[in-house]
C-alpha cells in the first residue's frame, strides 16, 4: 500500500469496548470480535457492510485476550484475557468454527492479558508473545512477561525467553514477504513505552529497527499480504495517536495523520477478500470515551 484512505463504515453493531480482537476468517470470508473491556460475551461478525451477532455462548467474559484465524485449521482460536469482575487472569485456549465455541486446552503459556499474538502461515502455528500476569506471595502484584509460545492446533510449546523486554500491549502481525512475525512497541514499565522493532523467525528474535514511530502502547497492527499497517496506539501518559504507519521491506514509512479519532486498545484486521483493513473501538483518553465505530482502509 502506497497510501490509504480511511473511511466510516458503521456505527450500528458492538457496544463500545476496547481490547477486544478481531480476527479475519478467511475460509468464510468474514471477520470475528468477541468480547472486550467492559466485557461483554457476545461474538460480531463483520462482513463488509453491516455487524450481525452470530453468538452469546461461548468463553467466559474477558478483555485484554488474544484471537487470531488459524488458516492450516480454518478456525479463530483465542487465548487468556482477564476477567472485569474479579481480576482474574485466564490461561484457557478456545476455537471458533463460525458457529460454535470450543475450549480446546488449559494447558501452555500461564495465565496473562494484554499479550500479543500472530499466525504465521508459512509454518502454520500461532506465535504468542508476553503479557501480564499476577504473582501471589510474598512478591504478589502484576508482573510483564516476555516469553514467547507456539500453538500448532494441539499443543502449546514453549519457544524462547530472550529477545525483546518483558512488555504488555505490544503490537504484532505476519510478514508475508519475508515469513517473519514482526512486533513493534509496547509497554515495558509503568511509565515507559517502546518504538522497538523485532522479527521472529521460528527460532530467535532479532531487533531490525529502533527508528519509524513514536514509542507507544496498545497500537493496532495487521498485515496486508505485501506489507504491514499500524495505526494509533498511546503514550506513557494515555494520550493517544492517530496515524497510520506501513513496515515494508525493513522499513517504516508515516502514511498519514487524519482517519479514525485519536485511539487506543482498539482492534484491526485485513479482509483479503475485499483487499481492504477494518478498524473498530478503542479508547480515546486523556478523557475516557470508548469508542463502537467501525473503519475501512483501502489502497488508493
Amino acid at each position: 500500500m502506497a497510501r490509504v484512505q480511511w473511511t466510516q463504515r458503521q456505527d450500528i453493531g458492538p457496544s463500545a469496548r476496547m481490547w477486544c480482537p478481531l480476527a479475519y476468517d478467511s475460509v468464510r470470508n468474514l471477520s470475528y470480535l468477541f468480547g472486550g473491556w467492559p466485557a461483554p460475551t457476545d461474538t460480531w461478525a463483520w462482513d463488509g457492510r453491516y455487524w450481525t451477532m452470530v453468538s452469546r455462548l461461548g468463553p467466559e467474559q474477558r478483555s485484554g485476550h488474544s484471537m487470531t484465524f488459524d488458516s492450516a485449521r480454518g478456525d479463530s482460536v483465542l487465548f487468556g484475557g482477564g476477567t472485569p469482575n474479579d481480576g482474574r487472569m485466564l490461561g484457557d485456549t478456545w476455537s471458533f468454527d463460525g458457529t460454535d465455541w470450543a475450549q480446546v486446552e488449559d494447558i501452555g503459556p500461564s495465565p496473562r492479558q494484554l499479550h500479543c499474538a500472530a499466525y504465521d502461515s508459512a509454518r502454520g502455528v500461532l506465535v504468542l508473545f508476553g503479557g501480564m500476569y499476577q504473582s501471589t506471595g510474598p512478591d504478589g502484584g502484576l508482573w510483564f512477561r516476555g516469553d514467547t509460545w507456539e500453538w500448532d492446533g494441539k499443543a502449546w510449546t514453549q519457544r524462547e525467553e530472550e529477545g525483546p523486554a518483558a512488555r504488555i500491549t505490544a503490537s504484532m502481525a505476519f510478514d508475508n514477504i519475508k515469513n517473519r512475525i514482526v512486533l513493534f512497541g509496547g509497554q515495558i514499565h509503568a511509565n515507559t513505552v517502546a518504538d522497538d522493532t523485532w522479527e521472529w523467525n521460528g527460532t530467535t528474535w532479532t531487533q531490525v529497527a529502533d527508528t519509524g514511530p513514536v514509542a507507544r502502547a496498545d497500537a493496532a497492527m495487521t498485515s496486508t499480504g505485501g506489507a504491514l499497517l499500524l495505526h494509533g496506539g498511546m503514550l506513557a501518559n494515555g494520550a493517544p495517536f492517530g496515524d497510520t504507519w506501513q513496515w515494508s521491506s525493513g522499513v517504516w514509512s508515516k502514511m498519514q495523520d487524519f482517519g479514525p479519532a485519536p485511539r487506543h486498545g482498539h482492534a484491526m484486521t485485513y479482509d483479503s477478500d475485499r483487499r481492504s483493513v477494518t478498524l473498530f473501538g478503542g479508547q480515546q483518553d486523556p478523557s475516557p470515551k470508548l469508542f463502537g465505530d467501525t473503519w475501512e482502509a483501502t489502497e488508493m
